[in-house]
C-alpha cells in the first residue's frame, strides 16, 4: 500500500530530517514563507545590461526580526542589473491540485537613499524563469512591505520568448522567489536588505487520501443512545492493505427486552484539514475503503458520511451511505457534498462554513450504526446461539480520500464559470486515464462528475449536458 501524500509542496532542502531547514509552512505547505534566507535554500540568477557587475547576496543580521538577505549592486554608469533570487528548497507540485492564485509579499530595507530600483515577485519551471513587476517604490532606511495578487497568466518568460508557466496537473514542479532591478547609473553600491518572504497558493481543486495510518493520525469520538453499548477505534494490520483504522461497536447480550439503539463513530485525523482561505471548497467529495471483521446480524446496518470539525464544532454529511456487509475490501463513494449538505453531530443548528476568510476544517469520516431491538429469551438457548456475543459489528477502514473543488458546476474543469473546448480538453485527458486513483490523474478527479471514482461514458453524458449548456449560470 503506498504511503499517503498530503504536502502540497516537495521539500528538497538538505540539511534536516525532511529538508525544511528555516522554511515556515502553514498546514502541510498551503503557504510557503521564509524569514532566515540560509544561501544554501536559495538560488540567484543575474543578468546586467550595461557596465555594472553582478549582484550580490549574502545573509546577514538586522532583519525584521532575526536575519535577512543583502543585496549589493556595484557602482555603475548605465544599464540595469537583475538579482532573481528563488527559492530553490520548495517547490509547487501542480499535480497536487491547481494553483489559480498567488498572494506573494516580502519585506524591502533600502540601505540609504541612492537605491534606484524597480522589482518583480518571480517563479521557476524547468530551468525557465517568469516574473511579473510591481510597483516597488519604497521609502529608505526603513522596512517596506511589497505584496501583490497574481495569477499563472500574469508572469511572462525573463528571457523574452514566449510561453507561460503550466499549471496543468501536467506541469513541473513551480518554485518561488522575487528580483529586485537595480538601474545602473549611481556611483556607489546599491544595498538593500529583504526578509519575510511568503507566497500563499490558492487552489482551484485540491485531493488527499488518508492511508497506512501512523500512530496518532486519527481520533475518535463515540456516542450511542444504549448506554450498555461498548465502542473502540485501534489501528490494526490487516494483510495487503497494512494498517488499517477499525471501528468495534458491541452490545453485550442480555436476558431482557432491548429497544433498538444507534451508535455512532466521528473519526478526524488531527492534520488532515481543508483550508477555505486556499483550497476554496464549494464541493467536498469522499470515497472510503471498509470490509466486515465481523457482523453478527446483517440486520446490523452501516452507514458512512463526510465529517468535518470547524472550530471545535463537529458536523456530518445529513444523508450518510449505506456500507455493503462484505468481508472482502469494497469501495463506497460518497455524494458530493456543499456546505448546506451537512448538520451538526450535536443536532444544534449550524452548517460550516466554506468562505475564503473561514477557519481551517479538519475532514474525516463518520460511521453510524443501527442495532436492531432484542427480544429476551424464553430459554437460555437464543444466546447459547449467539454465543453469548449479543449485538457485534467491527470494520476496517482505509484510503480515505478527500476531494474538493471550487466550482458547483458540473463539467467546469479549468473553474472559470463555463464549459467550453478548454474543459473537452482536460475531459477527454482524464476520460482517457479512466481511473481517479491513478497516479497521472488531476487532484480532485474533477471530471468524475457522478463521483463514482471513474471517468467514464456515465461522467460524458454529464459533461455533454453542461456543455450544451455552456454558462454556468
Amino acid at each position: 500500500m503506498t504511503a499517503a501524500t498530503r504536502s502540497y509542496f516537495t521539500f528538497l532542502a538538505a540539511g534536516t530530517a525532511f529538508g525544511f531547514g528555516a522554511l515556515a509552512r502553514a498546514d502541510a505547505g498551503a503557504s510557503l514563507s521564509d524569514g532566515a534566507f540560509n544561501l544554501a535554500d536559495w538560488t540567484l540568477s543575474t543578468l546586467v545590461t550595461g557596465d555594472g557587475g553582478p549582484v550580490t547576496v549574502q545573509q546577514v543580521g538586522g532583519g525584521n526580526p532575526g536575519n535577512a538577505v543583502r543585496f549589493d549592486n556595484p557602482p555603475s554608469t548605465f544599464g540595469v542589473s537583475y538579482a532573481m533570487y528563488v527559492l530553490s528548497s520548495a517547490s509547487l507540485n501542480p499535480a497536487d491540485g491547481a494553483a489559480i492564485s498567488f498572494d506573494y509579499s516580502v519585506e524591502s530595507k533600502p540601505l540609504g537613499s541612492g537605491v534606484k530600483r524597480q522589482f518583480a515577485f518571480v517563479l521557476e519551471q524547468g530551468g525557465v524563469l517568469y516574473w511579473r513587476d510591481i510597483n516597488g517604490n519604497v521609502s529608505p532606511g526603513t522596512w517596506n512591505i511589497l505584496d501583490a495578487s497574481l495569477v499563472p497568466e500574469d508572469f511572462a518568460r525573463v528571457d523574452g520568448l514566449p510561453g507561460s508557466p503550466d499549471f496543468s496537473p501536467a506541469g513541473e514542479p513551480v518554485r518561488f522567489g522575487f528580483a529586485p532591478k537595480y538601474h545602473n547609473a549611481t556611483p556607489t553600491t546599491q544595498s538593500e536588505l529583504c526578509d519575510n518572504f511568503s507566497v500563499l497558493i490558492h487552489r482551484s481543486s485540491f485531493s488527499t487520501t488518508l492511508a497506512d495510518f501512523p500512530d496518532g493520525s486519527i481520533e475518535t469520538l463515540f456516542a450511542s443512545t444504549d448506554p450498555e453499548t461498548e465502542t473502540s477505534a485501534s489501528i490494526v494490520e490487516d494483510g495487503d492493505h497494512g494498517r488499517v483504522h477499525q471501528i468495534a461497536i458491541v452490545r453485550p447480550a442480555s436476558p431482557e427486552d432491548r429497544p433498538s439503539a444507534n451508535a455512532h463513530a466521528v473519526s478526524l485525523p488531527p492534520s488532515h484539514s481543508i483550508l477555505p482561505s486556499v483550497d476554496a471548497p464549494k464541493v467536498i467529495r469522499m470515497t472510503i475503503d471498509s470490509r466486515d471483521v465481523k457482523r453478527t446480524s446483517p440486520e446490523i446496518e452501516a452507514r458512512v458520511a463526510i465529517a468535518l470539525e470547524q472550530d471545535g464544532v463537529q458536523y456530518r454529511l445529513a444523508t450518510p451511505v449505506v456500507l455493503p456487509i462484505s468481508e472482502t475490501w469494497t469501495t463506497t463513494v460518497l455524494p458530493p457534498a456543499k456546505n448546506s449538505d451537512f448538520v451538526r453531530v450535536d443536532e444544534q443548528a449550524g452548517k460550516p462554513d466554506f468562505s475564503a476568510d473561514a477557519p481551517p476544517i479538519k475532514t474525516g469520516y463518520a460511521v453510524s450504526v443501527s442495532l436492531p431491538p432484542v427480544s429476551a429469551p424464553e430459554t437460555g438457548d437464543r444466546f447459547a446461539l449467539r454465543d453469548d456475543e449479543g449485538q457485534q459489528i467491527v470494520l476496517n477502514f482505509d484510503n480515505i480520500t478527500i476531494r474538493t473543488t471550487n466550482t458547483t458546476c458540473d463539467g467546469d474543469l479549468t473553474f472559470d464559470t463555463y464549459v467550453d473546448d478548454s474543459d473537452f480538453v482536460q475531459f477527454a485527458g482524464a476520460y482517457d486515464i479512466f481511473d481517479c486513483t491513478a497516479p497521472e490523474m488531476a487532484a480532485g478527479c474533477v471530471a468524475d462528475i457522478n463521483a463514482d471514482n471513474f471517468v467514464d461514458d456515465s461522467d460524458f453524458v454529464l459533461f455533454a449536458q453542461a456543455y450544451d449548456l455552456f454558462t454556468c449560470n
